[in-house]
């Protein structure tokens, strides 16, 4: 009947048999490391990766797929091998064993150890459990900054952008002046993707038939619309428009209106008014001269 592992029984390579001393302190230390620190890093790094990744995206299920063979590989090295074939990865690296407490005291070799233990390619296999543990680790991360972290920086870079050139936008679209009426209506249209222009000159045609005007409009405020509506090519805000409309500079009236404002990103980078929706129509109030 094989006798139960004696946890203590680490010997050098070399130096197995029942009077061989036991592995020193800092080899059974460093041997301990190498089989645990490794996964540990590499667990740390996919749990960390796996809390950023977006929920719903699959980068996530990866990670801690990733994750979940580090430590279930971690478990089979420190408790499983040496029970079969007297060695971790770590005692292979630093050339130590695991011994058998045998019945007699004589401190019997575990099966196959002989064989095993003094074969060099036992130690490269543990070089290159470090080394994957490693290209693994820089691996996730790059994958992670490739697809969560740069994807960031791009919404923010996005957001930032909206910030600023969407009021302006948005003013030149509802901003023209009477004497000018055929060119700033061809700007506002320049502003606008190819589906809401259309829309965009009908509303211009109607301004033409109702008698021109002049109509001017600036951004009290404004806030680009919380994720998930901004994306590195699409997004929305909202805007607090006040102005002035009138047919001549004595009889102006000043408004103010809030919109919603859709914006999508074209293929030369230039944001451009998919939709533009009134949510409170203008009151007018005589401004004076």
């Amino acid at each position: 009947m094989t006798a139960a592992l004696d946890p203590v029984s680490e010997a050098p390579a070399g130096r197995q048999g029942p009077d061989a001393p036991l592995a020193s302190w800092p080899t059974g230390s460093g041997a301990f490391s190498v089989d645990v620190l490794p996964g540990f890093g590499v667990i740390a790094t996919m749990a960390l990766l796996a809390l950023i990744a977006p929920a719903d995206r699959w980068l996530r299920w990866v990670f801690t797929g990733l994750g979940a063979t580090t430590l279930f590989a971690m478990v089979l090295n420190l408790l499983v091998l040496p029970r079969l074939i007297g060695w971790t990865l770590g005692r292979a690296l630093f050339g130590i064993g695991v011994r058998r407490g045998a019945p007699n005291g004589s401190g019997a070799n575990v099966s196959i150890w002989r064989f095993t233990l003094r074969e060099s390619h036992i130690r490269r296999l543990a070089a290159g459990t470090l080394i994957v543990a490693a290209v693994l680790c820089a691996a996730a991360v790059s994958l992670s900054y490739a697809m969560v972290y740069r994807q960031e920086r791009a919404v923010d870079q996005a957001r930032a952008q909206l910030t600023e050139q969407g009021p302006r936008i948005v003013e030149q679209i509802l901003s023209y002046n009477a004497n000018t009426l055929s060119e700033d209506f061809n700007r506002a249209q320049a502003l606008t993707t190819d589906g809401y222009r259309q829309r965009l000159i009908v509303q211009q045609q109607a301004v033409r038939d109702a008698g021109a005007v002049t109509n001017k409009y600036w951004a009290a405020s404004s806030a680009v619309l919380a994720d998930p509506s901004v994306t590195t090519d699409r997004g929305s805000m909202l805007l607090a428009m006040q102005g002035r409309r009138g047919a001549n500079p004595a009889d102006l009236k000043s408004v103010t209106a809030t919109v919603r404002a859709e914006f999508d990103k074209s293929a030369d980078g230039q944001w451009l008014v998919a939709d533009l929706t009134v949510l409170k129509k203008p009151p007018m109030k005589w401004a004076g001269p």
